[in-house]
């Protein structure tokens, strides 16, 4: 059977479409004006002011190290009134675990003995004794 051209079905399907473009129009509208996942510019506005701050650490770098060091690093988090750090041998073990420091640097007391092997390091950013902070734990490895 041929396919005829029928006004009715033509008319209903372009109040369809009309229906459907304003419907969409009404939705980026209320959106923010944007067809794509990211939120609007009000909710960009109170996420970023909620993110919780970053602590990167810095010295030593991740990678593997010859020799003696015992100075160990990181970003300064705003609002923090010190700071806890950790180093856990490659098997779990605590190595050392810090006194509440007062700045983003700590010089490893030479009680601590750091033998060739691989450890991680973690630093925690405190207020009061809530952690407002944590960075990711950093891998180094002593060589002989």
């Amino acid at each position: 059977m041929p396919l005829r051209y029928n006004p009715r079905v033509s008319t209903l399907l372009r109040v369809i479409f009309s229906i459907s473009c304003a419907l969409l129009f009404v939705g980026l509208v209320a959106c923010g004006g944007s067809s794509t996942n990211a939120p609007a510019p009000a909710a960009q506005s109170a996420a970023t002011a909620s993110a919780a701050p970053t602590l990167t650490l810095t010295d030593p770098p991740s990678g593997a190290f010859s020799g003696h060091f015992d100075t160990f690093r990181w970003t300064a988090v705003d609002g923090a009134d010190g700071y806890r750090m950790k180093i856990t041998s490659g098997d779990g073990r605590v190595v050392w675990e810090s006194d509440l420091l007062k700045t983003a640097e700590v010089h490893l007391p030479s009680s601590v003995s750091i033998e060739p092997e691989s450890y991680f390091w973690q630093v925690t950013a405190l207020k009061g004794a809530a952690a407002v902070a944590t960075s990711a734990p950093s891998k180094f490895t002593v060589t002989p």
